[in-house]
């Protein structure tokens, strides 16, 4: 039996799902002399079959690589998980963080070194709340 890295699974079906795909084939790949076992990906559609990268089995090294990876800060975090309402309660709060931003801005109280720190804020937290306005537009919500 092969042993895979949880985060690396999960990275290759987030990468699918944030393709907009629904659905995937998954199939285990037989290791041989030249390449370690793997899990092979494809989207589904109705038409056809689209191939992502192969996620390989590893071997991890020692005790410690079974309880600490290391990470990107552009990495995907999947050890923590939000409810839909959860999203949208924190797109609402970077919509009300962008306007105190502005408020900041234009107030004479703060230096001009808080306001750069405050713009260059508003930039980042513009970004992700363009992301989660389109995550959450594309929803179909039951009820």
């Amino acid at each position: 039996m092969a042993i895979y890295k949880i985060r690396e699974l999960q990275n290759r079906l987030c990468e699918m799902s944030e393709d907009g795909y629904l659905y995937t084939e998954l199939y285990e790949l037989e290791a041989d002399e030249e390449l370690p076992a793997g899990f092979a990906f494809s989207a589904v559609t109705p038409d056809e079959f689209i191939d992502y990268e192969t996620v390989s089995s590893c071997s991890p090294v020692s005790d410690e690589d079974f309880f600490h990876d290391s990470f990107k800060p552009t990495d995907q975090c999947h050890e923590i998980s939000f409810t839909y309402e959860e999203i949208a309660t924190l797109h609402h709060a970077l919509t009300n963080a962008l306007e105190y931003f502005k408020e900041c801005e234009k107030d004479p109280q703060y230096s001009h070194e808080v306001k750069k720190d405050i713009k260059s804020s508003s930039v980042k937290c513009r970004n992700l709340q363009a992301r989660l306005r389109k995550f959450l537009n594309n929803l179909v919500i039951s009820k």
